[in-house]
């Protein structure tokens, strides 16, 4: 659950990356590569042209967060 939720947030977030560059310009583009709340905040701006790529980024996160860590890098994780 952990890596499909990674890769469907990774998926939501390269499709609202190449929306910025396309429909928004070159600043619009670096900020959202660059940093995550300008990527999320763009996507918010722009909802019309972002839900379906925004939804991946929420059911990636809640699948994510679902999944927990993956066991060999908790079994890394230093015990007391």
């Amino acid at each position: 659950m952990f890596y499909l939720g990674s890769l469907l947030s990774f998926i939501g977030a390269i499709w609202i990356i190449v929306n910025a560059f396309r429909n928004d310009g070159l600043l619009w583009g670096i900020g959202s590569l660059l940093c995550g709340p300008v990527l999320l905040v763009y996507a918010i701006m722009h909802f019309a042209a972002n839900k379906i790529p925004l939804a991946l980024i929420v059911v990636g996160v809640i699948l994510g967060v679902m999944g927990g860590m993956p066991s060999d890098l908790a079994s890394q994780l230093p015990t007391q």
